[in-house]
């Protein structure tokens, strides 16, 4: 059987779906364990302080820093991308970290690339560096099945 994204994109969400129901449904099934009973109100990290600068509310005792924002120049002559959606720090020595994230760039969307909105800084890397060039023209995202 051959079986398009969107099939099974819509099979996997449902079956997920499922377990988390039949989680609640055996989690629940105890009269003198329900929930409520079950839920202390001290779990967490407490409630969240409303951030003055609107970017990230915490819980007390926690911070954060922000270290670069979209569009601003990297050291490799680079624009950092938007749409960052994931992080991770790799030990590089005995005193510094790599940091590496992950975009969901779409090639079509050049307010959010980090060659600038013309394509303009591509030609500082080589074809060799960039894992999946593309081909001479943009994808036709509009013809691939989800």
């Amino acid at each position: 059987m051959n079986q398009s994204r969107r099939d099974f994109l819509r099979t996997s969400g449902a079956v997920g779906l499922g377990f988390m129901g039949l989680y609640n449904f055996v989690s629940c099934s105890s009269a003198t364990n329900t929930r409520s009973t079950r839920i202390s109100s001290d779990t967490g990290y407490g409630s969240l302080i409303k951030d003055p600068q609107g970017i990230l509310n915490l819980p007390p005792g926690f911070s954060y820093q922000i270290i670069s924002k979209q569009g601003q120049l990297m050291s490799d002559g680079l624009l950092i991308p938007g749409k960052a959606d994931g992080m991770a720090t790799f030990p590089l020595d005995n005193n510094r970290l790599i940091l590496i994230r992950n975009h969901e760039i779409v090639p079509t969307d050049l307010s959010e690339s980090p060659f600038g909105v013309n394509n303009e800084l591509l030609s500082k890397l080589s074809r060799d560096l960039l894992y999946d060039y593309g081909r001479v023209k943009p994808p036709d995202w509009e013809a691939q099945p989800l």
